[in-house]
């Protein structure tokens, strides 16, 4: 959830806390931050307008093409290509030459 006042997230952060245990859920982890930093959500970085492909990922799709060879690489690359597609990705790309 993005927002502009501190305390109004504060209480939005309260009252879905308050909502979720209601059904048996909580969450693990939860803050409120400034938007700049973007937000670490399922591989990607989210910011406002853009998003990027999280530094872990790419680390760890650099070791894995390393070690594959093969119609198993095509694969990896053919899928991974498909998840960094939702991204924005030209000066990853670039950087990767594919």
């Amino acid at each position: 959830i993005f927002g502009g006042d501190y305390e109004e997230l504060k209480r939005i952060k309260e009252s879905l806390e308050y909502f979720s245990e209601s059904i048996g859920l909580r969450f693990s982890k939860w803050f409120i931050n400034h938007k700049s930093k973007g937000v670490n959500f399922v591989g990607y970085r989210i910011y406002p307008g853009f998003k990027l492909v999280r530094k872990s990922s790419v680390k760890s799709a650099k070791r894995k093409l390393n070690r594959l060879t093969g119609i198993d690489r095509e694969r990896f690359l053919a899928s991974w290509l498909g998840h960094i597609s939702h991204a924005n990705t030209y000066n990853l790309k670039k950087r990767l030459n594919i």
